[in-house]
């Protein structure tokens, strides 16, 4: 679909959250709406075009990135089985858009992660090999591999004996020199020890068994990095993917509180987060799926968008589709300790508080299920202090 003239982005918008949701509409292997999305992400989202800058790619991706119905529209068709192979249109985008280096692209593919890793964690197997999928997180990997140039993150803590530069004695700041000098400051490395938080990222060019999980601790970081600058729906997603990932194929019982204020506790697993409704669940009923795709509007600010995903309770279903209900989605301690890095930032703001609330219940959950020690510290104290 070759274009002279570039369409405004009220029409790209509208255009795109078209096709992605005609594709997902459709059931069919030859979908006509596939190819006419292919060619027109090749003509107008893809730096190769003739018809586009790196200028309007980095414009677009600003904007795309609050809009809610195409951020729906993008997510019903992850959450389709046939997503994440070889030839799929929308890793290949987002894999192209992350390469450019441009901090508005990162920031549009990094909103569709949690959704994203969903997928990966609950369908990739020997079997069924999602390499699209692991393309673009490799190319995520990279770039920040490429970033830290192979150095540790290390942290130096104070040396105790020595006195502080910010409260001294003033009996001290009478008689002595006041301030850093350059003699102060090697007394000050040579006796401090550093402490190496992370190691040297190895070069990843293939997802095997051992490189699978610090690829997927570094990603989430870099979701995390950033989560503070995402809209509310990407963040919301991300505490669903939390819930569902440390309770897939468990049942934990969480503690949770109606309309009138009154505890209670009810088993929860993710029979529950595959259900259509939950106001039976809380008192509240969140939002389904099919309540947010509408397309009718094409001009989506950021007040429209935190009417719709503010204040959920409950549980959300945006991610639900037919998974292996009894398959345990194996994480590392350390993975499990990064979701909670990200819900730490949700559950202090009003618009997901009570979704990372629930999240960091099931978390805490896990970590009583496989013992791991960071983890319930971590999980108890945030849970102390949002409960007071």
């Amino acid at each position: 679909m070759p274009s002279t003239e570039k369409p405004t982005l009220t029409d790209l918008i509208q255009q795109l959250t078209h096709f992605f949701n005609s594709i997902h509409s459709n059931g069919e292997v030859e979908n006509p709406d596939k190819q006419k999305l292919e060619t027109y992400i090749n003509d107008m989202l893809l730096q190769s075009s003739d018809n586009i800058t790196m200028d309007d790619i980095s414009f677009y991706a600003s904007h795309f990135v609050d809009s809610e119905p195409l951020y729906m529209s993008i997510l019903k068709n992850i959450i389709k089985p046939s997503f994440g192979f070889k030839e799929d249109i929308i890793c290949k985008w987002f894999y192209q858009w992350y390469c450019l280096n441009v901090s508005q692209t990162k920031k549009f593919v990094l909103s569709f992660l949690p959704g994203i890793l969903w997928m990966y964690l609950d369908k990739s197997s020997p079997s069924n090999l999602l390499t699209g999928i692991e393309a673009l997180f490799i190319g995520i990997y990279n770039q920040e591999f490429n970033k830290r140039e192979g150095k540790e993150k290390i942290f130096n803590p104070p040396v105790l004996p020595m006195q502080s530069f910010i409260d001294k004695p003033l009996e001290l700041q009478q008689h002595q020199q006041s301030g850093l000098t350059e003699n102060t400051l090697k007394l000050l490395n040579s006796q401090s020890k550093s402490i190496t938080l992370e190691k040297s990222l190895p070069r990843i060019e293939i997802v095997t068994t051992q490189t699978k999980s610090v690829l997927i601790k570094t990603i989430i970081n870099n979701y995390t990095s950033i989560i503070s600058t995402l809209p509310i729906h990407s963040r919301v997603i991300y505490c669903e993917m939390a819930s569902r990932l440390s309770s897939n194929g468990l049942n934990f019982q969480i503690k949770t509180s109606n309309n009138n204020g009154h505890s209670n506790n009810r088993n929860l697993n993710i029979d529950n987060l595959n259900e259509s409704k939950y106001s039976e669940f809380d008192g509240d009923q969140s939002i389904p799926t099919n309540s947010i795709n509408s397309t009718t509007s094409t001009t989506t600010t950021t007040t429209s968008n935190t009417n719709k995903f503010s204040n959920l309770h409950g549980l959300t279903s945006f991610l639900s589709h037919k998974s292996d209900l009894e398959k345990r989605i194996y994480l590392t301690d350390k993975i499990l300790q990064e979701l909670v890095t990200g819900l730490t930032f949700c559950a202090f703001q009003d618009s997901t508080r009570d979704v990372a609330l629930l999240s960091v219940q099931m978390l805490h959950q896990r970590a009583n299920y496989d013992l791991i020690p960071e983890l319930l510290l971590s999980t108890n104290s945030l849970l102390n202090v949002l409960n007071k």
